[in-house]
């Protein structure tokens, strides 16, 4: 019902589509009763959602000390709701050991991010030994053309990487849950030159993630031109 309120009809209520935004802590309401994994995607016009890197092809991305990096990742219907859309990349990354050169990298020509208050992207475990039983933990840094690098921020700061989860009857499955960073709290960076991101895994002792669709998007956009995907996938603790 939050979703319809609030991006549909001749009144909607904008503060409503913040349940489902991960930049906004959810309800007390819902969260003292259910876990709650957010994923949201505003909008896919242009003015509201640049996609920056897809896991299509491996051609776009660099690595360094990596167990294994495989793009167009098949996710099973088991690990995840949204296995089934066509158009979904995913990448599979793994590590066997933490370390400031264990990294992920995706690089573009630069592109002037200024006016994009948001880098966002998705991303949750698959089942496997890897994984520890807390949750993963690793960081993020833009980059600029000439080897300049943003402060490095952790990825626990903004969710929590603790797949894959269950509902009572078992059936674990990613869920891959939205990280949204302010692009204000990359700084020591020119936001109007950025050039790419890495992924350091340089905390969690190993593990394997499966990450999706990086994107400088919106923090808000008009209800009335929304054309999203939200999904919400509330699962018992």
């Amino acid at each position: 019902m939050a979703l319809f309120r609030g991006a549909v009809g001749p009144a909607p209520v904008a503060n409503l589509l913040n349940t489902f935004d991960p930049l906004y802590t959810p309800p007390q309401v819902l969260s003292s009763v259910t876990r709650i994994d957010q994923g949201v995607t505003l909008s896919p016009a242009l003015s509201t959602s640049k996609v920056l890197a897809e896991f299509s092809s491996a051609s776009t991305f660099a690595t360094s000390g990596l167990a294994s990096f495989q793009t167009s990742y098949a996710l099973s219907e088991h690990e995840s709701p949204v296995s089934g859309n066509p158009a979904r990349r995913f990448g599979l990354v793994t590590w066997n050991s933490p370390g400031a050169n264990v990294y992920l990298e995706s690089r573009w020509n630069p592109l002037d991010l200024s006016g994009y208050p948001v880098l966002e992207f998705d991303v949750d475990r698959p089942a496997g030994a890897l994984n520890p039983v807390a949750p993963t933990n690793f960081h993020v840094q833009l980059l600029q053309a000439n080897g300049s690098q943003s402060t490095s921020l952790s990825v626990n700061n903004y969710a929590v990487i603790d797949g894959p989860q269950a509902g009572p009857a078992g059936n674990a499955h990613a869920m891959l849950k939205t990280v949204r960073i302010p692009l204000t709290d990359f700084t020591g960076i020119d936001r109007t030159s950025v050039a790419g991101v890495r992924f350091t895994f340089d905390d969690t002792a190993s593990g394997a993630i499966v990450l999706s669709t990086i994107a400088a998007d919106a923090a808000r956009v008009d209800p009335s031109v929304i054309m999203s995907v939200i999904s919400v996938i509330l699962e018992w603790a």
